[in-house]
């Protein structure tokens, strides 16, 4: 019976540090500090720049011949700070995910078309909004979808140049009090009802109130 082991003559040497430094401003100066391995405590400096740094998962290297000196573990991301590209360890290589400066591209790209749509939204919101409040009986909820012949017709009738709605339940309440408020002394009016999609309503040469 054979057994077979080998003794390690030295202990492995670690081919990236974990480093992350991060600048603040002490009275008026910029100060950087960097948390070196598991220290919670902050020291002043920089992490070196020419060598591989470990954040949280990520490699984070100066150019390329450092990323070719990380061991090949698939499935590791690395980034490198000369070209801002971001890759993962495959089988044999590394592989490409992105680069920062087409991930703001496209970023860029959609932010624009959501104020886009978002222009658009409040341009048609507030044609909304000001037909909802405007007096003019042209914006009338109860003629919304009628025929135009319909409001020429009632001009004509009435001899009117212009009508202006001086009430609307739905926007200025249904209580008696106001309807009297708004149109008491406005001279002759029309009233106009809707039920279903019937449309009825009256006529008055005698000024309210």
């Amino acid at each position: 019976m054979y057994t077979w082991f080998w003794v390690r003559s030295s202990i492995p040497r670690r081919l990236w540090s974990k480093c992350m430094d991060y600048k603040v401003t002490e009275n008026g100066a910029a100060v950087w500090y960097k948390l070196v391995g598991d220290n919670e405590l902050p020291l002043k400096g920089r992490c070196a720049k020419d060598k591989p740094l470990f954040y949280e998962g990520m490699l984070v290297v100066p150019d390329n011949a450092t990323a070719k000196k990380v061991p090949s573990v698939e499935g590791m991301m690395i980034y490198r700070k000369d070209n801002n590209k971001l890759y993962v360890q495959g089988d044999k290589k590394l592989n490409a995910l992105a680069e920062e400066k087409k991930i703001i591209s496209i970023l860029d790209k959609d932010i624009a078309e959501l104020e886009s749509k978002f222009d658009r939204f409040n341009h048609t919101l507030g044609n909304k909004m000001r037909l909802i409040h405007s007096r003019d009986i042209s914006a009338s909820t109860i003629l919304k979808g009628e025929p135009e012949s319909f409001l020429k017709q009632l001009k004509r009738w009435f001899s009117f140049n212009k009508l202006t709605c001086c009430w609307r339940a739905t926007l200025d309440g249904w209580d008696s009090r106001i309807f009297h408020e708004r149109c008491d002394q406005r001279g002759k009016t029309i009233t106009l009802v809707k039920v279903g999609k019937y449309i009825f309503g009256g006529y008055s040469t005698y000024y309210w109130g």
